[in-house]
């Protein structure tokens, strides 16, 4: 398993950010540079996604073992691991399954509980798309317009689109990522002696409906040394919708 990443900054304890799906480390490229002035910040390509290597099967178990292996080899036991969305959901199953790797945990707008995400009507529409014909990216955006009709989301969408020997193919493995859509929906089941005991961080975008208030129930109980706080003017992407409230509440929550 090849996993890709950049390692910015050296100071301070080491920070492993995780994107969410359909994304990949560059996503976060901006807050990482900024992160990596007092901390050493690693941002991967997850599994199935950018340049990273693609696998068979996806489940949060088997994606946190990955990553929990990465961790190891890299020496990052006790980092402070950010996950968005998806990648929070791995990160939440490192905390609760190998807890000793580490030492704190931000979670960025997801709660470790099953969602009805419209993800597959995503995946239609990339599928859908016949890239034999395809000469540049704004044809392939001319094709996406009329199933996906938000221009933000197309163009995130896109930058999985890649020209590799005068033809464009996705960097995304659209044929496992379907056939995992339940699992990636969904969250591993843990039994009630089952909680990490790390400060935990849920940051969540005030006008998405990602973090429920029915939802923190779970929450305290998978973690209950963990705060919820909202950032303003932020959907579901609030480090790009509100970077500067995002970073200091991180900022705020890596001081000792």
């Amino acid at each position: 398993m090849r996993l890709a990443y950049s390692d910015l900054g050296a100071g301070g304890k080491p920070i492993l950010i995780l994107h969410g799906l359909f994304g990949s480390s560059r996503n976060w490229a901006a807050i990482a540079r900024k992160l990596s002035v007092t901390n050493r910040i690693l941002t991967l390509d997850l599994p199935n996604h950018g340049a990273s290597s693609w696998t068979d099967f996806v489940s949060y178990e088997s994606l946190s073992q990955i990553i929990s292996e990465f961790m190891v080899e890299n020496d990052l036991k006790g980092a402070t691991v950010l996950g968005h969305s998806m990648g929070g959901k791995i990160a939440m199953t490192i905390a609760l399954t190998e807890p000793e790797l580490i030492g704190r945990l931000i979670i960025a707008d997801i709660a470790p509980v099953k969602y009805n995400h419209d993800n597959l009507s995503i995946i239609v529409a990339l599928e859908s798309i016949n890239l034999s014909s395809v000469t540049s990216r704004s044809d392939a955006d001319k094709l996406l317009m009329e199933k996906i009709p938000e221009q933000i989301l197309r163009s995130f969408l896109l930058q999985n689109l890649v020209r590799s020997e005068n033809k464009y193919e996705w960097r995304i493995n659209i044929s496992v990522l379907k056939a995992g859509l339940p699992n990636l929906h969904g969250f591993p089941s843990f039994s009630e002696k089952v909680f990490f005991a790390g400060p935990t961080l849920f940051l969540a975008g005030a006008r998405s409906d990602f973090i429920e208030p029915n939802h923190h129930q779970e929450i305290t109980r998978l973690f209950p040394r963990s705060s919820v706080i909202k950032i303003a003017n932020a959907g579901h992407w609030l480090h790009a919708d509100n970077p500067e409230v995002f970073l200091q509440s991180v900022m705020r929550f890596m001081q000792p």
